[in-house]
């Protein structure tokens, strides 16, 4: 296959690194179903005399839980005897990880074959992301995103939470964690991550350090390398980093919202128009509508585990409807900076423990189709506390599932999904997310205190 000279001088760079010995080791990871990392570490050598050929592994990597649950039934483990993939470096994302000796780290997709020039697997998360990307670029448009992820502090050895002060945005109270803060900073512009800015939330140890917007698929690339990042440089302070979404009963859950706009080919904003009502654009619209007409799709995605829904059924910041608004953080969907041309959408449903492909590749799916079809975004944006609302909400807004069995039935029934999503991933997924829900219903019934369950389940890896 011919590469582009972007392609080359990346093998280029990497051969250099490799005979210099600079990187003696390599990481190569592939983010599974619930976007955890799963890979081999590889002499550099080897890397350098197989990373074309591909490396064999098996396919039932993205049919874990992130605890290592194998589930069966999925139609890539016991179905097909266990075979093998071929994991492909993409080389593009090759980085050296200056927090661990002579160690690089490069992201592979993985393929039904050996064959380089064989499919990627369709139920591989960060495929499905690169396949709605070169349908958003068909339709000239490339989309603008950024993650924020909140995560809660724990003592390395006891599990416990690092502090019991609540005092959002205290400075004092983000100092407390001013070496680990740092140490993430500096590693994450080290391999090519804008950090923004850390700061103390909502819950007592939990924090939030965001990072600037990329383009297409680097941004959840990013995403994906962040969490690990920040989970070893946590490990390096004595701490754990937990990215769970609701690890404790009754303090805040963890979100993971996701910001989004769309650009066009000359590098403009194509959601604002400075003629239209608050900035928006009529693509800007559709866009908008699209997200709000397959919400109840949308949060099988936005959140993927049972425990997920023990934040949004909470309400406060974590919404539990379908509703829009300006600048308004009770609402799943936030229209911010309107009237400027740096108008964007954050999607505040979405929980920290989601996967970044999925809920990125989610977004696109329910976006196209607004575009597609034309849809008119309904009523005017709401205005004020929506859980204070109780039955004078708007008929047109509606509340979103309250379980993950709820909202795959809601995934299941959405045709539009279904078509872009292959039949592969639908089995994979429906499979792997009904044997989480029944497990922790399990534990729900049998466990005095299901959260601890959820804390050894998730807590370490997701």
């Amino acid at each position: 296959m011919a590469q582009s000279r972007e392609t080359t001088e990346a093998e280029i760079e990497i051969e250099r690194l490799i005979k210099t010995r600079t990187v003696e080791f390599v990481r190569i990871e592939l983010p599974d179903t619930h976007g955890c990392s799963r890979g081999l570490t590889i002499s550099a050598p080897y890397f350098l005399k197989q990373y074309k050929k591909g490396f064999a592994d098996c396919q039932f990597a993205i049919s874990q839980t992130p605890i290592g649950d194998l589930v069966l039934g999925t139609g890539i483990v016991e179905e097909i005897g266990y075979e093998n993939g071929g994991y492909f470096a993409d080389v593009s994302t090759f980085r050296v990880l200056p927090w661990l000796d002579a160690t690089a780290s490069v992201l592979v997709d993985m393929r039904m074959t050996m064959d380089v020039e064989s499919a990627l697997h369709p139920a591989c998360s960060r495929s499905i992301c690169q396949q709605q990307l070169e349908r958003l670029s068909g339709m000239g448009y490339q989309l603008y995103s950024a993650f924020e992820y909140e995560f809660y502090v724990l003592d390395g050895k006891t599990g416990q939470r690092v502090n019991e002060d609540v005092n959002f945005l205290a400075t004092q109270n983000t100092a407390r964690y001013a070496g680990l803060s740092n140490d993430i900073m500096r590693n994450m512009i080290s391999i090519g991550i804008n950090p923004e800015h850390f700061h103390a939330e909502f819950g007592p140890a939990q924090v939030e350090l965001t990072f600037s917007p990329e383009f297409g698929i680097k941004s959840p690339d990013n995403a994906f390398r962040y969490k690990q990042l920040v989970k070893d440089m946590a490990m390096k302070h004595g701490y754990t980093a937990n990215f769970m979404t609701k690890p404790f009963a009754n303090v805040s859950g963890s979100s993971g919202h996701f910001n989004m706009s769309l650009w066009n080919s000359e590098g403009k904003n194509v959601f604002y128009d400075a003629e239209a009502k608050y900035g928006m654009s009529k693509v800007a619209c559709q866009w908008l509508a699209g997200l709000v007409a397959h919400a109840d799709t949308l949060l099988c995605f936005s959140n993927q585990t049972p425990n997920c829904f023990e934040r949004t059924n909470s309400g406060g910041f974590a919404p539990t409807t379908n509703a829009w608004g300006l600048d308004n953080r009770s609402l799943a969907y936030r229209v911010k900076n309107h009237g400027t041309d740096n108008l964007y959408f954050e999607i505040r449903v979405s929980a920290a423990g989601s996967n970044p492909y999925l809920l990125q590749s989610a977004c696109m799916i329910a976006g196209m189709d607004g575009i597609e079809k034309e849809m008119e975004l309904i009523g005017d944006p709401y205005e004020g506390e929506i859980a204070n609302a109780g039955s004078d909400i708007p008929e047109h807004i509606k509340r979103l599932p309250q379980s993950l069995t709820s909202a795959l039935q809601c995934l299941e029934n959405n045709e539009v999904f279904v078509k872009e999503l292959s039949g592969e991933f639908m089995k994979l997924y429906t499979v792997m997310k009904k044997y989480e829900e029944d497990l922790a219903n399990k534990h729900r019934a049998e466990d005095a205190d299901i959260f601890q369950w959820y804390r050894a389940y998730y807590g370490e890896y997701l």
